[in-house]
């Protein structure tokens, strides 16, 4: 899952509010700022995703990567 952001406040808050051990990285590719959490457990990013939307109103995708 990866939040992107200009605001690197929010996405501090979003960090602090999941307990998330993951730093903010910026993006290549137009400057705004991410936040990225990889997990084995579907169920986990499920919950990850929910937490995130109905704390911050953000909507969000899920890519799976496999190999």
């Amino acid at each position: 899952m990866s939040v992107v952001s200009k605001d690197v406040d929010l996405l501090e808050t979003l960090r602090r509010c999941l307990a998330l051990r993951v730093a903010i990285s910026e993006c290549q590719s137009d400057g705004d700022r991410s936040v990225s959490l990889a997990s084995a457990s579907r169920p986990f990013i499920d919950w990850v995703q929910a937490s995130v939307q109905r704390l911050t109103s953000l909507n969000g995708v899920i890519e799976a990567q496999y190999g």
